[in-house]
């Protein structure tokens, strides 16, 4: 796993964990706030595990901040109301027309295998951590409008 993967899995374990603090909350609290186990959200903060796009995305709409920020990719966390995200595959297809491009050239471009491509498209899985910053690069966006939360 590249470089830039491993700083936004620092970064999110980070600011989640002074996000919590700064809360007041237990771990216990912000895991029922945010339907994740106090497993995961314990594992997050300690770096051992990646959030998936739905805990990602329900961690930040708690605490009313970007996903960019939660992950390290914008220094300043700017408290607003997201839309909630519509199914990953909806947003891909979306994106791909506003480039334009079809599924071989993301796939050749950002180095996104094609059967996880596929997938993806298909609903079956959505992207981790790690093809979601390869997806940035490729579309040139946020996080945010990646996931379809702002416009």
């Amino acid at each position: 796993m590249g470089e830039g993967f491993m700083t936004i899995l620092i970064s999110f374990a980070e600011r989640f964990a002074d996000l919590i603090s700064e809360s007041g909350l237990t771990q216990k609290q912000i895991a029922e706030a945010t339907r994740l186990t106090e497993t995961s959200v314990s594992n997050y903060i300690s770096g051992k595990s990646e959030p998936s796009l739905k805990a990602l995305v329900s961690i930040a709409d708690y605490f009313q901040c970007s996903t960019d920020y939660l992950t390290g990719k914008k220094e300043v966390s700017e408290e607003k109301i997201f839309k909630s995200c519509p199914p990953f595959s909806t947003r891909l297809v979306y994106l791909m027309k506003q480039k334009p491009c079809s599924g071989y050239k993301l796939c050749k471009d950002a180095k996104i295998p094609q059967g996880s491509f596929y997938d993806w498209k298909n609903g079956k899985t959505e992207p981790n951590l790690f093809n979601i910053d390869r997806l940035l690069k490729y579309f040139d966006c946020s996080m945010d409008y990646l996931l379809g939360r702002e416009n």
